[in-house]
C-alpha cells in the first residue's frame, strides 16, 4: 500500500502490545512498561487499562499498536476482536496519532485496521523481526526466537527482511512450525508431555482448563478419600455348657 499512513517521527512514539494477558508498552531508547490484564476476563474495561499504562509510559505523541487480544475466546472472530481492540485504543489514545501495524509491513490507521484486520491480528511477531531486519547490516540469515506466556515464536529473518513467503496466518505458521503453542506461563502441560514418573507407575496427564486460573497438572486417576479401617469381624463367644443337673 503506497497510500498507507505513516507515523509522525516529529512525534515520539511509543509501542503498544495489546495480548490476551499482558499490555505491554514500550520506546526506541529501551523504556518498557507491562501490566497485567486479563482480556478474556474483563474485555468491557480494555479501554481503562489502556489509558492507566499509558498514564505511567513516557511521555509521547503517537502510538504503534500490535495485538494478540483477538484471539481470546470473549470474541466470537478475530474480526470482531481486532474491532473491539481498535475502538478501545482509540478511545484511550486522548487524542494521540494512532497507527496499526501489519503482516505487510506497513502501518495503517484505525478505519484501515478494522477493514484489514486479517493482516492486523497477530501480526506482532512480523514486526519484532521487521524491525531487526533492519538494525542487521551483515545479511547473514538468523532466527528472532520469541518464547511468550502462551506461545513461542521462531522466524527467520536477514537483513532483506522476514524470510517467511507472503504474508502467514497463524494456521500456516502451525503447520509449519514457526508457531508453537507453548509459552512460560499458561501452556497445556499436555501439549509437552502426556505422562509424569509418580509413584512406581508413569501417571497419565489430563487437561484441566479453567478461565479463572491457569492450566494445572493433574492425574488421571483421581485420588479416592482414605477409607476408616473396618474392624475385624469375630465370631461370638461361645456360651459355657452348664454342667448336668445344673439348675435352669
Amino acid at each position: 500500500m503506497s497510500d498507507a499512513p505513516r507515523l509522525p517521527l516529529s512525534k515520539r512514539c511509543l509501542g503498544l502490545d495489546i495480548g490476551g494477558a499482558h499490555l505491554k508498552a514500550a520506546t526506541a531508547r529501551g523504556v518498557a512498561k507491562q501490566l497485567l490484564f486479563p482480556l478474556w476476563r474483563r474485555p468491557e474495561e480494555l479501554s481503562g487499562a489502556v489509558a492507566r499504562l499509558l498514564e505511567i509510559a513516557p511521555p509521547h505523541g503517537a502510538l504503534a499498536v500490535t495485538m494478540t487480544g483477538e484471539l481470546c475466546d470473549c470474541f466470537e472472530s478475530k474480526a470482531e476482536g481486532v474491532a473491539a481492540i481498535v475502538d478501545a485504543v482509540e478511545r484511550s489514545a486522548g487524542g494521540r496519532t494512532t497507527r496499526y501495524y501489519t503482516l505487510e509491513g506497513q502501518f495503517v490507521d484505525a478505519e484501515q485496521a478494522v477493514e484489514r484486520w486479517s493482516l492486523v491480528a497477530a501480526a506482532n511477531w512480523h514486526a519484532m523481526a521487521a524491525a531487526l531486519a533492519r538494525r542487521d547490516s551483515s545479511r547473514d540469515a538468523a532466527l528472532l526466537v520469541d518464547v511468550g506466556s502462551t506461545t513461542s515464536d521462531i522466524v527467520p529473518f536477514s537483513s532483506f527482511g522476514v524470510l517467511l513467503e507472503g504474508c502467514p496466518d497463524d494456521t500456516a505458521r502451525l503447520v509449519a512450525g514457526n508457531l508453537l503453542y507453548q509459552g512460560v506461563g499458561r501452556t497445556p502441560v499436555c501439549a509437552v508431555v502426556d505422562h509424569l514418573p509418580i509413584g512406581a507407575p508413569r501417571r497419565r496427564l489430563r487437561r484441566s482448563c479453567s478461565r479463572r486460573r491457569p492450566t494445572r497438572r493433574c492425574w488421571s486417576e483421581r485420588r479416592r478419600p482414605a477409607r476408616r479401617p473396618t474392624p475385624p469381624i469375630t465370631a461370638p463367644s461361645p456360651q459355657p455348657t452348664p454342667p448336668q443337673g445344673w439348675p435352669g
